[in-house]
């Protein structure tokens, strides 16, 4: 339902209250002494002041843009995986602006050896993909990372490891690797159950360079925390 026929159907329904509170009032005040124009008065001021407030509340998140629908999120995600060359899905944000007015952006990682004019042309087929199967307006950037480097893949399934042994719930993305002789970077960003507080998400921080440099001393863990964009 639209938000202007809300609204419409919200203030016929004031009307009919509103004159039936009076009516109601006229009728009492025919056989009480008390001030009953002024009870109604008040009454009726509280139930206007009270759907008022109802139907902004309704209307203003279309119009300054609200989060989108879980639903359509997870189906925007599934048909961006199943583009040939994308390895995986991440920052996905939907705003919706009413009926058919929403847009999504979003990060597709793709391997860094690909032809990048090849995956071009495919995330363009994926941003169409997600407009013919949900209505929502995509934009995609491509985010490039290594695959098939042992070391590196090595590197990644140790972390991964160690997310896991912290919090299940706990995803990773943009993992990068800067080696020195006394120190590896390991550069990468977490994604949070949305809701985290700002001490649990310190803890895990620190518990995350801890278990990565229980690994290997040499191990020096860049950690980014950030929230799901999409409940």
């Amino acid at each position: 339902e639209s938000p202007t026929l809300l609204a419409a159907m919200q203030d016929s329904l004031n009307d009919v209250v509103t004159t039936g509170v009076v009516l109601v009032g006229m009728v009492s005040g025919m056989f009480t002494t008390l001030p009953v124009d002024g009870i109604i008065g008040v009454l009726v001021a509280l139930f206007i002041i009270w759907s008022g407030i109802g139907i902004a509340r309704d209307t203003l998140g279309p119009l300054i843009g609200q989060a989108g629908d879980p639903q359509i999120a997870h189906e925007i995600e599934n048909t961006v995986l199943q583009t040939p060359g994308v390895l995986g899905v991440h920052d996905l944000i939907i705003h919706n602006y009413g009926v058919g007015k929403s847009l999504a952006s979003l990060h597709a990682e793709v391997p860094d050896t690909a032809d990048i004019v090849a995956v071009h042309e495919l995330i363009d087929e994926a941003e169409r993909n997600v407009w013919t199967n949900t209505g929502v307006y995509a934009v995609i950037h491509m985010d490039p990372v290594r695959v098939g480097d042992p070391r590196i893949d090595a590197m990644r399934e140790v972390t991964m490891e160690v997310l896991n042994k912290i919090d299940p719930a706990l995803t990773m993305h943009d993992f990068r690797v800067v080696e020195g002789e006394r120190k590896i970077s390991l550069i990468f960003e977490v994604v949070v159950p949305f809701g985290y507080t700002e001490a649990q998400k310190e803890d895990i921080h620190a518990r995350i360079i801890t278990g990565m440099r229980a690994q290997d001393k040499r191990y020096h863990p860049v950690v980014t925390l950030e929230h799901t964009m999409t409940i």
